[in-house]
C-alpha cells in the first residue's frame, strides 16, 4: 500500500491544485486574490484547447510514436488508468475541468516567500466534490498523510487541510475558484486580499495594461523586479552580488514573459518596463533605442543566418565594453592594453576607431552538414560558414585610416580588383598562406568583409541593390520599434549542421528535413521604445505555434531520442 501511495503523491498534489470541494457562494476574479506585492504571478490559460490541439495533430502523433517517448507515455497512461479506476475520471477529464485557467503567485511573508494557487473549475462543482472526496480517502490511507475536511472558516470561507509528508496545503473555494495556500499563512493572505484587507494586483494599473496586452497568450508570467532581486541576491557574497548587479537588472521595473500557442503568428515574448532615467550596467547600455538597420540591405533570402546588432550608437557599445572590463579583477590591465594599441596605431580608439562606426554590426552566413566538426575557433567558424561581416560606418575616412594603420603595422600586401564598378580588396592571413584569404570593400556606408569569394560578391550585390527581402520588411513593420538585435536563422540548415557533428553523428531523414523546411526561418528581435523593451522569438510559419512546435519535435525526436 505504501508503494501505491508514493506513486500517487504527485497526482495528489495536482488534484488538490486543480479541484474544489464545495458549492459556489459569490462571484470572484482570479486576480482579486493576488497580492499587489507579488514577486511572481504565473497564469496558464486554455490548457484544454492546447491538449485538444495536440491530440488531433499528426505531427504530435509522430512525436508520441517515438519508441522511447511511447514507453514513457505508456507509464503515464498506466497511471491515468489507475486514476480512472479509483476516481472515475481520466487525465483528459481533469484537464477539461480545470484547464481554462490556473494561476500561481509568490509573494513575501513574515518568514519567507509564500505560495498560492488559484484554479478556475468552470462550474464543475459536484463532479469536483466527488473526485476530491475519493482522493481524500486515498491520501488518508498513508501514515504520512492526513486530511482534515471542513477544518474551519476564515473570513467566511470554509477551508480544508491536507498534509502530504511535510507539505501542508490549505484550500477552500470562492465562487467558481479553488483557492490553495501551499505553505502556512498563504491561504489566509489570499483571502485577505480578496476581502480587501490587502491590496490586490487587480488594482495595479500597470499590471492590468500588461495583462490585457498579452491576453491571447496561454502562458503569462509577471515579475516585479524590485521585489525579486533581493530574493535572488540574498545568499550571495559581496563580490558575487556586485558582479550580478553589474548586469543592470536594477534598470528594470517589471518583466513579463508570454507564450502564445494557439494563434497564427504567436511567439515567445519577454517584455521589460525600464525605470525612467535609471539605465545601469550592461542592460542599461544595451537597452537604448536603435537606429534603423542599414545592414538589412544585404539580405537576399539565400542566407542561412543573419544576425544584426544595432545599438543607438557605437559609444554605447564602448561603454558596455568598459562596464564589463570594470567588473573584472584586472580592469587596469584592460586600459593598459588599450594604451599600447593606441601607441602602436597612433590613433585614439574611442574617437578615431569607435567614432568611425554607427555601432551596427551584422553577420551573414551559411551552414553545411557536419561543419561544426571542423570548428575550433571563431576564425574557423567564420571560414566554415562562408561568413560575411557587415559594419555600418559613420565616417568612412576614419575607418580607412584605421585599416591603413593596421596594414602598415603588419606590412601586409593588399591586392585590389574591380567588381561591377566597386573596388574590392583582398589579403592573405597570414601573408604566406594564400588559402586563408580575406576580402573586404565598401558599399555606400557599409564595410563588408568575408573569407569567401562567391559569398562575398553575393553580399556586395545585395548591398549595392539596397533592397531588403519583402518578407523581412513585413516582419520589421510588425515590430514595436527598430530592433537593437535582429536574428534570422534557417532551422533546417542549422540543425543539420549541428546534429551531424560530434562523435554521434545524427543525420536527419529526408522527411525530417522537409518538415523543418516547412517551418520557415526562426526570427528573433530585441526592440526598445522609450522606457519599454521587447524580446520576440517566433517563426515565419503560417500555422499555429503548437503545430509548428509539433512539426519541429516530430522532425528531430526520432533522431535524438533513441
Amino acid at each position: 500500500m505504501k508503494a501505491f501511495v508514493s506513486h500517487t503523491r504527485l497526482t495528489a498534489i495536482i488534484l488538490l491544485f486543480s479541484l474544489r470541494i464545495a458549492p459556489a457562494t459569490d462571484a470572484a476574479k482570479m486576480e482579486d486574490f493576488i497580492p499587489n506585492d507579488s514577486v511572481v504571478y504565473l497564469t496558464l490559460r486554455d490548457l484544454d484547447e492546447v491538449w485538444e490541439a495536440i491530440e488531433v495533430s499528426e505531427n504530435w502523433e509522430g512525436v508520441l510514436a517515438s519508441p522511447k517517448i511511447k514507453t514513457q507515455m505508456d507509464q503515464v497512461n498506466q497511471g491515468a488508468n489507475m486514476l480512472k479506476l479509483m476516481l472515475g475520471i481520466d487525465l483528459r477529464g481533469i484537464i477539461e475541468m480545470v484547464g481554462h485557467q490556473i494561476s500561481l503567485t509568490v509573494f513575501p511573508g513574515e518568514v519567507g516567500p509564500m505560495i498560492g494557487i488559484i484554479v478556475n473549475t468552470s462550474g464543475a462543482i459536484r463532479e469536483v466534490e466527488r473526485i476530491v472526496t475519493g482522493f481524500a480517502q486515498m491520501a488518508s490511507a498513508s501514515e504520512d498523510n492526513s486530511v482534515e475536511q471542513n477544518a474551519g472558516k476564515y473570513r467566511k470561507v470554509e477551508f480544508s487541510i491536507v498534509t502530504l509528508d511535510e507539505l501542508e496545503l490549505t484550500y477552500g473555494f470562492v465562487g467558481d475558484l479553488l483557492v490553495v495556500g501551499v505553505n502556512p499563512g498563504s491561504f489566509e493572505a489570499l483571502i485577505d486580499t480578496y476581502r480587501k484587507q490587502r491590496e490586490s494586483i487587480s488594482k495595479n494599473d500597470q499590471f492590468r495594461d500588461l495583462y490585457q496586452q498579452f491576453a491571447e497568450a496561454q502562458v503569462f508570467v509577471y515579475t516585479n523586479v524590485d521585489l525579486a532581486l533581493p530574493l535572488v541576491t540574498a545568499d550571495m557574497d559581496a563580490q558575487k552580488e556586485a558582479e550580478f548587479r553589474a548586469l543592470g537588472l536594477d534598470s528594470l521595473q517589471t518583466l513579463v514573459y508570454s507564450l502564445d500557442l494557439l494563434n497564427v503568428g504567436g511567439e515567445h515574448q519577454l517584455y521589460a518596463k525600464i525605470k525612467p532615467d535609471q539605465r545601469q550596467g550592461i542592460l542599461g547600455s544595451l537597452l537604448q533605442e536603435a537606429q534603423p538597420l542599414q545592414s538589412i540591405q544585404a539580405l537576399s533570402g539565400k542566407e542561412d543566418v543573419f544576425l544584426s546588432i544595432a545599438p543607438s550608437n557605437a559609444e554605447a557599445i564602448w561603454e558596455l565594453i568598459e562596464t564589463v572590463a570594470n567588473t573584472g579583477d584586472d580592469s587596469g590591465g584592460f586600459y593598459d592594453g588599450i594604451a599600447q594599441v593606441e601607441a602602436l596605431l597612433n590613433l585614439n580608439i574611442k574617437t578615431d576607431v569607435v567614432g568611425a562606426l554607427t555601432g551596427e554590426v551584422a553577420l551573414w552566413g551559411t551552414f553545411t552538414e557536419g561543419m561544426a566538426e571542423d570548428v575550433h575557433s571563431l576564425t574557423d567558424l567564420l571560414y566554415e560558414m562562408d561568413a560575411a561581416i557587415i559594419v555600418a560606418l559613420r565616417s568612412q575616412a576614419k575607418w580607412r585610416t584605421f585599416l591603413d594603420s593596421i596594414q602598415n603595422l603588419a606590412n601586409m600586401p593588399i591586392q585590389q580588383y574591380d567588381y561591377k564598378g566597386t573596388m574590392l580588396h583582398q589579403v592573405s592571413l597570414p601573408p604566406e598562406d594564400p588559402t586563408m584569404t580575406v576580402r573586404y570593400g565598401y558599399v555606400k556606408d557599409l564595410f563588408l568583409v568575408s573569407f569567401s569569394d562567391e559569398r562575398f560578391e553575393l553580399v556586395v550585390d545585395n548591398a549595392s541593390a539596397g533592397r531588403a527581402v519583402s518578407t523581412f520588411k513585413k516582419k520589421f513593420k510588425a515590430l514595436p520599434a527598430d530592433p537593437v538585435i535582429f536574428l534570422q536563422l534557417k532551422l533546417d540548415k542549422f540543425l543539420m549542421a549541428i546534429l551531424a557533428s560530434g562523435e554521434e553523428s545524427i543525420r536527419l531523414s529526408a522527411d525530417a528535413t522537409k518538415r523543418l523546411g516547412e517551418i520557415g526561418p526562426l526570427v528573433a528581435s530585441v526592440s526598445v521604445k522609450q522606457n519599454e523593451a521587447w524580446l520576440k522569438v517566433g517563426t515565419m510559419s503560417a500555422e499555429e505555434p503548437i503545430e509548428t512546435y509539433g512539426k519541429l519535435a516530430s522532425a528531430i525526436a526520432p533522431a535524438i531520442i533513441r
